[in-house]
C-alpha cells in the first residue's frame, strides 16, 4: 500500500489547479440553483403558472442529479474524468443558455434537467496524492456553503 501512495505523491498535478478547475463550475452551478429558488414567485409570474407548477423545476433538478450519481461512475470509466468533466462544462453552459431563451415553463424544466444531469459528473482530482485529494476536496466543499450563499444574494438582486 506504501507503493500506492508513493506513486500518487509523485503525480505532477498541482492540486490548487485541480481545485480550482472544480470550482469555478461549480460555483455556476450553484449559484443557478440557489438563484431559481430565490426567484421561484418571479418565474411563476412570468409565465403565467401556479407556484407549484414553478415548484417543479427545482424538484426535477434535485431528481435529475440523484439519477446522475450512479451513470457518473460509469461515464467515468467510459470516458475519464477529464473529458467527461470538459464535455460537462460545455453541457452545462448549452443548458444555462436554453433557460435564458426558454419560451415557457416546460422548456425552461428541460433545460434546467440539461444542467443537472452534466454537474452531477465527478470529481477531476484523481491524479493526485490522498493528502492533496483531502485538501482540495475540503475546500470544494467548504466553498459549497460561499457559493450557495453567493447565488441566493444573485437571484435577490436580479429579482
Amino acid at each position: 500500500m506504501e507503493d500506492v501512495v508513493t506513486e500518487q505523491e509523485d503525480s505532477k498535478v498541482n492540486p490548487y489547479i485541480v481545485a480550482i478547475a472544480v470550482l469555478l463550475p461549480s460555483f455556476l452551478a450553484l449559484a443557478a440553483s440557489s438563484g431559481t429558488n430565490v426567484s421561484q414567485p418571479h418565474i411563476a409570474g412570468f409565465y403565467g403558472a401556479t407556484q407549484y407548477e414553478t415548484n417543479t423545476v427545482i424538484t426535477c433538478y434535485i431528481i435529475s442529479g440523484g439519477l446522475m450519481l450512479p451513470v457518473t461512475g460509469y461515464l467515468v470509466r467510459l470516458m475519464g474524468k477529464k473529458l467527461l468533466f470538459m464535455y460537462s462544462i460545455i453541457v452545462f453552459t448549452l443548458g444555462c443558455f436554453l433557460c435564458i431563451i426558454s419560451p415557457n415553463l416546460i422548456s425552461l424544466i428541460l433545460a434546467r434537467l440539461i444542467q443537472d444531469f452534466t454537474f452531477m459528473s465527478g470529481n477531476p482530482s484523481g491524479g493526485i496524492s490522498a493528502r492533496a485529494k483531502g485538501c482540495c476536496n475540503g475546500l470544494v466543499w467548504c466553498c459549497c456553503y460561499v457559493f450557495t450563499a453567493c447565488g441566493t444574494v444573485y437571484g435577490w438582486l436580479f429579482d
